[in-house]
């Protein structure tokens, strides 16, 4: 994977996966899939109201976490269309522009961590199979809050990637693994679990050390996480609602703790494994009719790819890109036992799926 392309290939290359990642994205955006998820929705309103008035439709001024049913909602979509629905107003295409614009730096820094971890040509065949994947297709196309979780997720490891050969990446990816936090709750519990292993390697390669870089990891992110653990608090009885002008962290009607459980490990497990034998869980906005999530072909592919990446870990040709897809694969089937998943559940495991296919 390590054989060099001259100038014009790889551009026309790069060019090619360009032009596949924006056509399957940008053509008839906005209006397909057609109508609007109530989702959607309500995370474009939460976002206009806070953006006029301060305060979210439960009234809580600039919340860590919506209220919006009753039993809460992600909050970084909302946040993250506020100057665009102030640019272009509350439309159904300017709600989903997080979701695509995230996307589409997905299939480039996907390219980055695929050239850092085994050269250009492996870079340039992760980008292209994101590109045409189907799953990330539909996932740009709509504007569901949570489905932010794998591109944030993404940069995250790629910036951490980057730390272990320059360690001023390492702030970085603090923030990114932050802001991860606030795009999918229920990776709370798997997300430490995923950043634990990372540090664990770095310093066990000695890639990493206690350093200015270090702390300030540390300390970028305790202070984004540290308003979700109160939210936490509060919400499991510990402390009182706050509200100041602000920031708020409100006390939701309902806490979905229950969602995230041991009890049905093995069923769960199962479950997700069917899914992604099926590559369907049923629902239209996830799963092409003739297509799945992914491609049938993908199959093999992944499960040769998984046989040979864990070669490639415990190898000679040793490879901390492999190493640390290997550790995000594993906080992905964390997540899988742990809930019982559909498509938008399990989003965090897909990309890693796509690196190994």
């Amino acid at each position: 994977m390590n054989l060099k392309l001259n100038f014009k290939t790889k551009y026309t290359f790069l060019f090619i996966i360009l032009f596949a990642t924006l056509f399957s994205r940008l053509w008839q955006f906005g209006s397909l899939p057609g109508g609007i998820n109530q989702d959607e929705a309500f995370a474009g309103y939460e976002a206009w109201s806070i953006m006029n008035y301060g305060v979210d439709t439960s009234l809580h001024a600039y919340p860590v976490y919506l209220t919006a049913w009753g039993s809460g909602m992600n909050a970084l979509e909302s946040y993250l269309m506020i100057p665009f629905i102030a640019l272009f107003g509350l439309k159904t295409w300017v709600i989903r522009l997080p979701q695509l614009i995230t996307g589409l730096i997905s299939v480039f820094a996907f390219y980055y961590f695929g050239r850092k971890t085994r050269g250009e040509i492996f870079g340039l065949l992760c980008a292209f199979l994101l590109a045409v994947c189907p799953w990330h297709i539909l996932l740009c196309r709509w504007g569901l809050e949570s489905n932010l979780a794998p591109g944030f997720l993404l940069f995250a490891q790629l910036s951490f990637f980057s730390s272990l050969s320059d360690r001023r990446f390492l702030p970085l990816s603090a923030v990114f693994y932050g802001m991860t936090l606030y795009s999918y709750a229920t990776i709370w519990p798997v997300l430490p679990v995923i950043i634990l292993f990372n540090l664990l390697y770095g310093f066990i390669r000695k890639k990493l050390r206690f350093d200015k870089f270090f702390v300030l990891f540390i300390l970028i992110l305790f202070v984004l996480a540290f308003p979700l653990i109160i939210f936490t608090a509060v919400n499991f009885g510990l402390v009182d609602e706050i509200n100041l002008p602000f920031i708020s962290i409100p006390k939701l009607l309902v806490m979905r703790s229950g969602e995230v459980s041991f009890d049905n490990v093995g069923k769960n497990l199962l479950n997700a494994f069917k899914l992604i034998l099926l590559r369907t869980d049923g629902l239209i906005w996830n799963s092409p009719q003739y297509f799945g999530f992914l491609y049938i072909i993908s199959l093999p592919l992944i499960g040769m790819g998984i046989v040979r990446a864990f070669a490639l870990a415990f190898g000679k040709e040793h490879s901390d890109g492999i190493i640390l897809m290997l550790i995000q694969l594993m906080g992905g089937l964390l997540l899988c036992a742990l809930v019982s998943v559909n498509v938008n559940r399990m989003n965090i495991l897909l990309t890693t799926l796509v690196f190994l296919e």
